[in-house]
């Protein structure tokens, strides 16, 4: 089994990122996906609290890494849930 298969990210440098949305709170997102003016720093919180990177390691990715983040953070978020959380 590959690093890629262990994680929902395996980042450049090595580590892999797992999700646990469990831990985002119904108020949270809507504040993400709302936001009018959205800022940084209250992104990368919400997305730190629900995987093992705190905000402070978010906003040291390089720019490839942050992305890749943001786009399995969105598609987590998006997709439907799996049989077993139903």
């Amino acid at each position: 089994m590959s690093e890629k298969d262990k994680h929902d990210l395996v980042l450049s440098d090595g580590r892999g990122v797992d999700f646990d949305l469990s831990k985002l709170k119904i108020k949270e997102w809507r504040e993400y996906v709302r936001s009018e003016n959205p800022q940084p720093e209250d992104d990368d919180a919400i997305i730190a609290k629900t995987c093992n990177l705190t905000k402070e390691e978010i906003a040291d990715l390089n720019f490839i890494d942050y992305r890749k983040l943001i786009k399995v953070f969105s598609e987590r978020t998006t997709s439907p849930l799996p049989e077993e959380a139903t």
